[in-house]
């Protein structure tokens, strides 16, 4: 019965011991391969999943509001803005005219300004790690 409770506690040990050789990281285990660029790769494997699904809804929103700008102004070519600018004509108001939806253009700028501002803030919090943020944020 003793030898038996002493080789189960030395499977056990050995158990462990092989589950903890698993969760090092190579780094640690290896110093030879001991890098920065290692250092970054790992730290990004670790970043929290929040701030990825923040990276990308702010490219998202930033590129949002770069295709809905241009159709806020669909009628700038077809109005006198383009005779004013030629010396012809000049008006107050011409570009306010142009303007067919205000709060698309609205939608527009507020979504550009918040992708602008979510993508600066990630920049800055991971600035250290050069891989992240031209993953997520840059490509």
């Amino acid at each position: 019965m003793a030898a038996q409770s002493s080789t189960a506690r030395k499977e056990a040990y050995r158990w462990r011991r092989w589950l903890e050789h698993l969760s090092e990281s190579p780094s640690s285990a290896n110093p030879a391969i001991q890098s920065r660029y290692v250092d970054m790769l790992l730290e990004t494997e670790r970043l929290p999943i929040f701030h990825n699904l923040i990276a990308s809804s702010c490219t998202w929103l930033l590129l949002a509001g770069f295709l809905v700008f241009p159709g806020t102004f669909s009628t700038l070519q077809d109005t006198a803005l383009a005779d004013g600018f030629k010396g012809r004509r000049r008006e107050n108001g011409v570009i306010s005219d142009a303007i067919q939806n205000p709060l698309l253009l609205g939608l527009a700028a507020a979504s550009c300004a918040l992708g602008t501002a979510g993508c600066r803030w990630l920049w800055w919090r991971w600035r250290s790690n050069l891989i992240w943020p031209t993953r997520q944020i840059f490509l």
